[in-house]
């Protein structure tokens, strides 16, 4: 389920960057950042 969110966030960086939006780049990283980080709290909770 995590990996789905995550891939489907990764493919859009291509994208991104070819268009030269850094910025939606780096907000894409921190999202999936941040969603294997609540997936890691998870496991451990």
């Amino acid at each position: 389920r995590t990996q789905k969110k995550v891939d489907k966030l990764t493919a859009q960086i291509p994208y991104h960057e070819g268009r030269g939006n850094k910025d939606e780049v780096t907000k894409i990283k921190e999202q999936v950042e941040s969603i294997w980080q609540k997936a890691r709290d998870a496991q451990f909770a």
